[in-house]
Order: C-alpha cells, then structure tokens, then sequence
C-alpha cells in the first residue's frame, strides 16, 4: 500500500461514517466539533535483516471523537477494516477535560512507495 492509498482508505471511513477528517498535528488549541476521525502515523517498524530493510511497516492510527458513543459508527469502522483484511486493535477512553469519547483504532501495513 501506498501513502496515498492510506489517505483514501482514511477518506472512505470519513465519507463513510459522515464526518470530517483530518491528519493529526498535535495539540490544537481550537477545538474541533465533533464528530470528527483523525489519523497518525506514529512510527515504522521496518523488518531488517542483513544490514537492510527488507519492508516498510508503517504503524496507523486512526482516532473516532465524540460526545457521546455511537456503536454503529464503531461497527462501520470496523467492518471496513475487517473487509480490508487489516488486523487492528482498538482502545476507548472517556476525556473528561473535553468531554469526549475517544476510540483509537491502530494497526501495521506494509508501504511500498
């Protein structure tokens, strides 16, 4: 998978799920209406071997905020990756200062361009 394909798998859940979108910059001192998916790349975990990487294995995260939980979203989510075969694990918290719910679903796939 590319980069670019990445960014429209992310932009089909979004369109999919009917809320908008964004790639996650840090802490932001606007706030963002919810509902909103942001997603992240926070590190590779290349395989190596001989002194080379053998495959790029790019980390995701993609990051569900809402007031309030809403099971048939989640569903949709996962449903979409499932159907792209992508094997993920998912965490949920409460953020009491926001007031928001936040389900971060995460993953590894193998970049290739």
């Amino acid at each position: 998978m590319t980069y670019k394909e990445l960014n429209g798998f992310v932009a089909s859940i979004a369109q999919a799920i009917g809320c908008p979108y964004s790639y996650y910059q840090g802490e932001s001192e606007s706030v963002i209406k919810t509902p909103y998916l942001l997603f992240d790349y926070p590190d590779r975990d290349d395989v190596k071997a001989d002194d080379k990487n053998y495959a790029k294995m790019q980390n995701v995260s993609i990051e569900y905020d809402s007031k309030k939980r809403d099971i048939a979203i989640e569903t949709k989510i996962e449903s979409m990756l499932e159907e792209s075969d992508i094997v993920y694990q998912k965490e949920e918290t409460y953020i009491s200062a926001q007031k928001v719910y936040e389900v971060m679903y995460t993953w590894e796939v193998p970049i290739n361009g």
